[in-house]
């Protein structure tokens, strides 16, 4: 627990920890979601102009959270690791890099697909 609070990180642990904490945002939405379909079927009217932008977000968040759980099994079934990676340091083993790289354009699609959904 000591190391997780030194300042040296590196990639992967910052990735953890958001995938810990969208974890957590994405439960809270599922509760906050039951409570809000609940009190719709309830006959409340409720004014959702104030949820559009937190939508968009929510869509970034998920989309994150499953493309970085997606490179975490590929981790941890072998594929973006080489064979040798005890000699070498994985970090930077070229589809590892690559797959990066295709998280940080899905979420940049993500972001602009839900702001034109919700905005248009």
């Amino acid at each position: 627990m000591k190391e997780w609070l030194e300042f040296n990180w590196n990639i992967e642990r910052y990735l953890a920890l958001l995938q810990m904490i969208t974890g957590w945002i994405i439960f809270g939405y599922l509760i906050f979601h039951v409570i809000y379909v609940y009190e719709l079927s309830k006959g409340l009217e409720i004014n959702d102009s104030f949820l559009m932008p937190l939508l968009a977000i929510f869509g970034i968040i998920l989309t994150f959270h499953i493309v970085n759980g997606i490179r975490i099994l590929l981790i941890e079934t072998g594929f973006l690791i080489p064979k040798n990676h005890q000699e070498n340091t994985w970090l930077n083993y070229k589809p590892h890099k690559v797959y990066k790289i295709i998280l940080m354009i899905l979420l940049l699609i993500s972001a602009i697909v839900s702001f034109v959904v919700i905005y248009k």
